[in-house]
């Protein structure tokens, strides 16, 4: 690996660092699982009445399959979810739980393994980084609630002081004395939501590079953004827009290679493998890994009469949705290994620490035993080395 500079140019070591097989398999295996689970629960709850987005729908925006772009398909999911129940809380709650379970381990796993190539200039194994997210789960699973926690606590005692405040004189009173403190409350609910939401991006990266808990990632990146916040935002603008520029280029590779592959093929099958195309509305005269349609491709395999035509043209499809998932998961190994990077770097600007200073697991009995067998043997070696000497 080439040398590390300490300084904001070991950002652009992030696209190489994303390019890690190890990362791009936990990433791809990452969305995978996130959208089966997804999928089940919308299922579940759309047979129970909680809501009423259909789980084709979801997936098809999952894989950006469908004529609807991801921002519609979030704003459906939200209307769907507007009018509060108690199901749809539930259906809420549950998607969000398991998605947090899932990239506490998958993130966790990503983050320790850029961390240790970052610091130590070393490869460690995908299992090893599975293994140390388990590990740290709880810690990587609390990181992100512990800042919700405390707005819903500031914003419950606001709810509180207004509900005094609806006991006739005496909640009057209360409310006239106690609205100041609403004031503060409010400040804290704004300040320990935005820095929250601003650092979140620091807090994985910590407890991969310290082994800590949930509460020291939290106040390090509430240190980290508020001690340099300058700092903080040249490398976050930094990484950002190089990873804007990274995506979009292998985004457009992997277009070109599809293209390639469209038109090779249909040199050697002629108009069949056309036919093929055009009936499941695949165009290779343009980006087709992002403007499949999902109705299109159940359309045109409905209408391939010949049995191994229509298995081919499905086999076309599953592979497209396998490199648009690829290019998905590039851009979350980008982000584990910008922002592990990012982490690094601020942390030696504001507690002065070394790039290398990585927190290392105790090694096992195992270890310990062939440490100490090689250690007697250089002893051995270095006393007969005397003996002879003398």
């Amino acid at each position: 690996m080439e040398e590390i500079k300490k300084d904001w140019s070991d950002i652009f070591r992030s696209f190489r660092m994303a390019f890690d097989p190890k990362k791009l398999f936990l990433a791809f295996a990452g969305i995978i699982i996130s959208v089966l689970f997804i999928m089940v629960v919308a299922g579940i709850c759309q047979r129970l009445g909680f809501i009423s987005v259909s789980p084709k729908l979801i997936i098809a925006g999952a894989f950006f399959a469908s004529n609807l772009c991801p921002y519609e398909m979030l704003l459906i999911f939200c209307k769907s979810m507007m009018a509060f129940s108690a199901g749809k809380l539930i259906v809420m709650v549950s998607i969000v739980m398991g998605l947090l379970v899932i990239w506490s381990i998958i993130g966790g796993a990503i983050t320790r393994i850029s961390a240790v190539e970052y610091a130590k200039d070393e490869s460690l194994k995908m299992l090893d980084g599975v293994k140390f997210s388990l590990k740290k789960f709880w810690s990587y699973f609390w990181s992100p609630i512990v800042p919700a926690i405390g707005v819903v606590f500031f914003a419950l005692c606001n709810v509180l002081i207004g509900f005094v405040g609806k006991l006739g004189a005496f909640g009057d009173i209360f409310l006239a004395f106690g609205f100041p403190l609403t004031l503060i409350s409010s400040f804290m609910v704004a300040f320990v939501g935005i820095i929250g939401i601003i650092g979140l991006c620091l807090m994985f990266p910590t407890i991969s590079a310290e082994g800590s808990d949930a509460f020291d990632a939290m106040s390090r990146a509430y240190s980290y953004v508020l001690s340099k916040p300058r700092r903080f935002f040249t490398y976050f603008f930094i990484s950002s827009l190089y990873g804007i520029f990274c995506v979009v280029l292998v985004g457009a590779s992997a277009c070109f290679i599809v293209n390639i592959a469209f038109d090779t093929v249909g040199i050697g099958m002629g108009q069949k493998f056309k036919d093929i195309i055009a009936a499941v509305n695949i165009k290779p005269d343009y980006c087709s890994i992002i403007s499949a349609s999902a109705s299109d491709f159940k359309a045109g395999l409905a209408g391939i009469d010949n049995w191994a035509e229509r298995f081919v043209a499905l086999s076309i499809v599953l592979c497209l949705m396998v490199v648009k998932t690829g290019v998905f998961g590039f851009a979350l190994a980008y982000i584990g290994s910008a922002k592990t990077i990012v982490y690094f770097l601020l942390r030696k600007d504001v507690d002065e620490t070394d790039i290398s200073d990585i927190y290392v697991e105790d090694e096992g009995p195992d270890e310990l035993e062939d440490a100490k067998a090689q250690g007697n043997g250089d002893n051995e070696e270095g006393e007969d080395g005397a003996e002879g000497v003398s």
